[in-house]
């Protein structure tokens, strides 16, 4: 029997990613995890004498729209990862099969998007994943992220789109996005003609431009980008959403304070974060941030 993958990712070292979607209950759902690890284990066999049978690592991640209630995970932890083991010693015997089995709960940032995130063929998994996390209290943060590549699909599209829009807290989109989606510019005609209808939390990036927020309770702010010497853009969204899930952490915001409308103080506090991590990755090459401004937030 095949298997087919919600998600098959493999990284620069070889390692294996599998991420799986499962919408409903499933009695055996912890078996199925282990016939899906062992497609990408026993594709790395190779034939001849010449084969050592080194493997690469192998993760089996599961994004559940139930709760497992497994005995032997510890409730109080939100995310549970399983190893091979010595049962007497527990410690690892091979530490190249992971599972891993994150929870959803209040407060919890879900952040999705792309092309991933309104793709027809994968809709039910992913609309049920949400669902669940609505359902939970977590805060969703969807990043738009649709390029001009799949602006034929845009029809197609439009109503999952709608869909995640009604179902996220905060939505941020660059200018390009709602150029290609809707064919409008500028944030106060996206804001009221595409968002507010769905969501009340929307930013808008526009690359060297200021960054344009519209919220809850009528708030309308604008952010100047810093000029800087840039290396790259490769990776700027990304990181400003990695900056900006930050400060939610940092600053200790909730669901509850997001659902009544946050402060001018912090959004100015969430944005700020956002572009420090955006700004970062445009100094290198690399698409992330260096380990030398990790450490310095961190101390913070």
């Amino acid at each position: 029997r095949k298997a087919i993958f919600d998600v098959y990712c493999e990284t620069r070292n070889g390692e294996k990613i599998i991420v799986e979607m499962q919408n409903a209950f499933q009695k055996f759902f912890k078996d199925r995890s282990l016939f899906y690890s062992t497609f990408p284990i026993r594709e790395q066999g190779s034939k001849g004498s010449d084969w050592d049978f080194h493997l690469n690592h192998v993760y089996t991640i599961a994004l559940l729209n139930f709760d497992m209630h497994d005995p032997a995970f510890d409730q109080a932890q939100l995310s549970h990862t399983v190893k091979l083991c010595d049962t007497y010693t527990h410690k690892v015997f091979y530490d190249k099969l992971d599972f891993i089995y994150p929870e959803v709960n209040t407060d919890d940032v879900v952040m999705f998007g792309s092309f991933y995130a309104v793709n027809p063929v994968i809709r039910q998994q992913v609309a049920g994943f949400l669902e669940h996390a609505k359902s939970h209290g977590a805060i969703i943060y969807y990043d738009v992220n649709f390029r001009a590549s799949h602006r034929n699909d845009v029809m197609k599209i439009t109503p999952n789109l709608l869909e995640n829009l009604e179902m996220c807290d905060i939505v941020r989109g660059s200018s390009e996005d709602f150029e290609v989606l809707f064919g409008h510019k500028g944030a106060d005609k996206i804001y009221r003609t595409d968002i507010s209808f769905y969501t009340h939390n929307f930013i808008l990036t526009q690359g060297s431009d200021a960054v344009e927020l519209r919220a809850e309770g009528g708030i309308s702010r604008s952010y100047p980008v810093e000029p800087m010497e840039t290396v790259s853009t490769i990776g700027a969204g990304d990181n400003f959403n990695a900056g900006f899930v930050y400060g939610i952490i940092s600053e200790g915001i909730t669901h509850e304070q997001i659902k009544a409308g946050l402060s001018n103080e912090q959004w100015d506090k969430l944005i700020a974060n956002a572009q420090l991590f955006s700004a970062e990755c445009c100094k290198s090459i690399n698409n992330y941030v260096s380990k030398e401004f990790g450490k310095k937030r961190s101390e913070i």
